[in-house]
Order: structure tokens, then sequence, then C-alpha cells
């Protein structure tokens, strides 16, 4: 058999002859990648070259016209290019988000099979408004206008990727979902206190989160079957209480404050200075720096400098009495009971506890904001908030907290009186 080969894309040529009946023939063989990125291989005969050459140049020329990859890509060919290209240029859980909401939402979508420049504005608002009516794979809740919403701005930044790699001249425009605004919690100061009392105390440690949630009451797990106060499950929730008061006093999220070490506090000056934070992705965990990007001191209060003082010593303690069992190297604040980073898995079960014992339906993260609207309401300006907290702008704080601000509503009163 003899081979004749052409440039690459183009295949390869080979002749043959059968031993028997002498009779020979041409084939062409074409190996080459598809859209997906799958390996594939196209072979055609024929009994003279010509007749081979011309059905090869039809093929590729149909091939060049008719499946040029970046010109009829359909969305889900689009997003396997795509997504790729964004794990190096965003943080670990904003790819996660991505990659989630493609597999789970936009490939599986009637648009998915749609080519790019196919998909219109009818398309896109059609599906999202049939998704309101569309049930979770868990249960038999609908999907929420607040889900359908995070889903378009999904689509969005897919699509805007085909526009900036020209596969689109405008991104298809699409409008959200009605969606009610969220209500502010209502979390008084007596409230919070009460719960802080709590956080102090053992009566919530035995709590069975299952069956409390099931029964939407605090249940007890029976006598027998509680788990032994061990030294550390002692300062485990040690550690998780003192977490509690740091979160709020700081506004600090709940990354940087896993991720704080004892090296950023200065117990002299009474500051905290936000290093870096600690992320629990899919594949494990990550250590990065503050969602913004930029790091920031917080000063301390007296009340929290003597609690982290405790705490320290309470650490200390532990660490004698475990000796080698507990691996300090990372010099963090807050750690499991070997001394790595908390375990998320129990801390949200330790949270479930001290929420249901409290009859609070608050998350970790909501203590921060819970600070936030504190401050804001008692005259804090509302500048010194944004930078404890590390929001980037100003405005953010006053979309959510607005109602917090004292005498906004008495200072529009006063203007009318005094003009009309």
């Amino acid at each position: 058999m003899s081979h004749s080969r052409r440039d690459a894309g183009t295949g390869s040529y080979s002749y043959s002859e059968n031993k028997i009946t002498g009779e020979g023939r041409w084939a062409w063989s074409l190996s080459y990648t598809d859209i997906d990125g799958n390996r594939k291989r196209i072979q055609f005969t024929a009994k003279s070259k010509k007749q081979l050459q011309e059905r090869v140049e039809r093929f590729l020329q149909e091939r060049k016209d008719k499946l040029t990859p970046w010109e009829n890509l359909t969305l889900n060919q689009w997003i396997n290019r795509w997504l790729p290209t964004q794990k190096d240029t965003v943080k670990i859980k904003t790819y996660e988000y991505y990659e989630y909401m493609c597999r789970k939402h936009l490939s599986t979508s009637p648009l998915g099979h749609m080519q790019l420049k196919k998909i219109t504005s009818n398309h896109i608002q059609m599906w999202l408004n049939s998704l309101l009516t569309v049930k979770k794979s868990l249960g038999d809740t609908l999907l929420s206008p607040g889900t359908v919403n995070s889903i378009r701005r999904a689509l969005n930044l897919v699509l805007d990727g085909a526009v900036k790699q020209g596969l689109l001249g405008l991104r298809p425009q699409s409008k959200p979902v009605k969606q009610e605004k969220t209500k502010p919690l209502q979390i008084t100061p007596e409230e919070m206190r009460a719960f802080l009392a709590l956080a102090e105390t053992q009566d919530y440690w035995n709590i069975d989160v299952d069956a409390s949630k099931k029964q939407k009451q605090a249940v007890m797990i029976p006598e027998n079957y509680r788990p032994q106060n061990t030294i550390a499950h002692v300062y485990m929730y040690s550690c998780y209480k003192t977490a509690v008061y740091f979160a709020l006093h700081t506004l600090c999220r709940k990354g940087e404050i896993v991720g704080a070490r004892w090296q950023d506090i200065d117990m002299d000056a009474k500051t905290f200075t936000v290093v870096q934070n600690i992320v629990y992705a899919s594949h494990g965990i990550t250590v990065g720096s503050p969602k913004t990007g930029q790091y920031r001191k917080i000063l301390l209060s007296d009340s929290m400098i003597e609690r982290l003082k405790d705490w320290k010593k309470q650490q200390q303690q532990y660490i004698e009495e475990v000796g080698d069992l507990f691996a300090d190297d990372n010099d963090l604040i807050f750690t499991s009971h070997t001394g790595g980073v908390v375990n998320d898995r129990l801390f949200r079960l330790f949270w479930d506890k001290l929420t249901i014992a409290a009859g609070l339906k608050i998350r970790f993260h909501d203590l921060r904001h819970i600070g936030a609207a504190t401050m804001l309401s008692n005259g804090v300006p509302i500048k010194a908030v944004q930078e404890r907290g590390g929001w980037i702008t100003t405005s953010v704080l006053l979309d959510t907290y607005a109602y917090c601000i004292p005498g906004l509503q008495q200072a529009c009163v006063d203007v009318l009186d005094k003009n009309f």
C-alpha cells in the first residue's frame, strides 16, 4: 500500500491492490477534532484517484462552508470553549458558580442546542418565564424569581463572552423576572444579646438538627446517644462562639474569619488586619486574598480584645493537653481540634443548633448585616461602616441599609416645610 500525504487538515491518500483479484482502489482519510473537542476519523474510497479527489474536495468545501466552528457554534459548544478560559481569571468560587449555572441550567435548556446567532431576545425571555413553573430536582418547590434572575445573569455572562470573541454583534436583551425585594432582617439588639448569651451556654449542644428541622422545633438528642463532652468537643464550641462575636464586631466575611491569624492581631494597637480569605471550594480548601482584593485594618473594641486574649489562653491550654495532635503551623485564631482550618460542615452543624435553640432563622453571614445595620442606625457614618466591612462602595450599603440611617425622612420633611 502506498501513501500520499498532503497539507495538515486535508487528509491523506493511499492506494492498495487486492492480492487475489489484483483490483486496485484509492482511499482517503482524515483525522480531526470536532467542535466539542472529540477526536474523529473519516474515510472515503473510490476506484480512481480523480473520482476520489472530486469527492474529497466537495466534502472539504462543504465542511468549510457549513461547519465552520466559529460561525455556527451552538450555545453548548460555546460554553465548552468559554468556560475553561474563565478558570484562571476569576476567584475559584466565582468559577464554580459559572460552572454550576452552565451545567445545571444553561446546557440543559432549550437554548443549548441552538446556534448562538439564532438565539433571540424572545427565545430567552420565554425560557426565563417558563422557569418559574419548573420544580427543583429535590422537593416540590418551584424555582424562585431570585434563582431565575441568577440564571439570567449567568447566561448574559456567557453571551457577553461570545460578543467579545466576535461571534455575536450584540447580546440579545432580556428582562429580569419580577422579584419581590428581600425584606431587611428585623433583629432587635435585645434578641441579639439573648442570642449571644445562649451561645455562652451548653444548652444547645445536644440538639438533634435533622429532627428539629423536620418537626420545626428544638428536639434534644436522647441522653444515651449524646456524644461525650471531650476536651476537643469543648474546645470547638468555645472556638465557634468566639468566632460569632468576632463576626459581629468586625463585620468580616466567614472566609476572612476562618483565615484570620494571630499575627494579624495587634493587641496593643487593638487592630485586626484582614490579610487572607479561606474559601471552601468543591475540590478542597484554598487560601487567597480578601474578596475585594484589598487589605483593611479594623479597630477592635476593648471587650473584643479581652475576649480574644481569653480565647488565646484557652487555645494554649488545649494545645498543651493534646500535644503533637495539634498542628499550629498556620497560626490560625479559629481552628479545628487538630489545628487545621475549621471544618465547614461541623461549623454549619454548630450554627444550626444555635439558631434552632434561639428560634432565629439567620445565616452566619447575617451577623455581618446585623452589625452593619446596628452601626448605621446608631449614627455611625456610612463611609466608616463601608471601610470596616470591606464593601467596594457606599452605594451597596445605601441600597440595602438606607432604612437604618436615622434622620433621613425627617430631613425630607424639614426641607418641605421650609420651602412649601
